[in-house]
């Protein structure tokens, strides 16, 4: 396990040389798609999120 600089840097030292540069571009992809995937959700029900906080906010 590697956190998510170190793992393509991983991949450069395995596959060295210019045939295998579509397998970084894959574990690269790979590495972003979560904060992508998280990013666009949050992007698309963030009218939800927000009402929901202010809807559970303290009376004062």
């Amino acid at each position: 396990m590697a956190n998510l600089p170190v793992a393509p840097a991983r991949l450069d030292s395995y596959y060295a040389g210019p045939d295998h540069q579509g397998a970084i571009m894959a574990g690269g992809l790979l590495a972003s798609l979560p904060t992508t995937v998280f990013f666009l959700f949050f992007l698309f029900f963030q009218r939800y999120f927000v009402r929901g906080i202010a809807l559970s906010g303290l009376r004062g």
